[in-house]
């Protein structure tokens, strides 16, 4: 389905009044469209499956979920006009309503990330040090794209374990709560006689808080890391927050013994 302005208009207005119970003709008159509008577009929200029941204004679990994520995005993108480029409430949700429509689902949840992030930084503008409770709790729920290395514990270069997780990493961010996820990935290892070339994969992950080392939770497919006891710098002129943190990695590489490895783990998120 071609999602138009007009449709998504219908979209979210099913959506914000879904529990009214709203006929078709109460609906067209709310829009002020005639019935015949109306039933054309249900009947195109039934056939993609937006909608339970032919005829009627009742969204289904994967129409009030379109709705939902559209009116999100929507919403963020009218405030963040709002704010820097001095449109009123009205032109602002507007020209939201638009971009959504025009730019891809790809280019649209980072356009949305960012606004978040602009956010913080405004917020953080004068200080040079947050906790990472209160970076959870001041940017909106989403996923994060931020860059890392890992070096060697004297941080004289960096360690052979940076190669073990694939690039960026994910912060992820709900209901105030945020969390660093790593995807490990295989790694080669040279053995001491430099006649044998092993593989494997990071087996597990240890980080330090508070000068104890905690097994990190291994959650489908990832290494999770919660970030509320990190502090974060912040440099305003590079716009940029760096935390670091000391974890113990274990690779996997079958019959051979590879001893675990302590390292630091470098986040920069800007």
């Amino acid at each position: 389905m071609q999602l138009t302005k007009e449709k998504l208009t219908y979209l979210l207005f099913l959506y914000d009044y879904k529990d009214k119970g709203y006929t078709i003709t109460r609906i067209a008159q709310e829009m002020n469209i005639s019935k015949s509008t109306i039933s054309r577009v249900l009947n195109t929200f039934y056939q993609e499956g937006l909608l339970l029941e032919k005829g009627k204004g009742k969204l289904s679990c994967q129409g009030c979920q379109m709705a939902k994520r559209y009116k999100y995005d929507i919403n963020k993108l009218s405030k963040w006009l709002q704010d820097s480029a001095d449109f009123n409430e009205e032109q602002a949700y507007q020209e939201a309503l638009l971009l959504v429509l025009t730019l891809s689902d790809e280019t649209r949840r980072k356009l949305v990330t960012n606004t978040s992030k602009e956010k913080l930084f405004k917020l953080i503008a004068n200080v040079k040090e947050i906790s990472g409770d209160m970076l959870s709790v001041n940017l909106d729920d989403g996923e994060y794209s931020f860059a890392f290395t890992v070096y060697k514990k004297d941080r004289v270069g960096i360690s052979m374990a940076n190669e073990g997780f694939y690039h960026p990493g994910v912060l992820e961010i709900k209901q105030g709560y945020g969390q660093l996820i790593l995807k490990p990935k295989e790694v080669e290892h040279v053995s001491l006689s430099g006649k044998m070339v092993l593989k494997g994969k990071l087996e597990s992950l240890k980080y330090e808080i508070e000068n104890q080392f905690i097994s990190s939770h291994f959650i489908r497919g990832n290494f999770v890391i919660p970030i509320s006891k990190l502090r974060f710098f912040y440099s305003k002129e590079e716009r940029m927050l760096q935390a670091s943190i000391k974890i113990i990695v274990k690779v996997d590489v079958g019959i051979i013994h590879i001893p675990e490895n302590e390292v630091i783990l470098t986040i920069i998120f800007k």
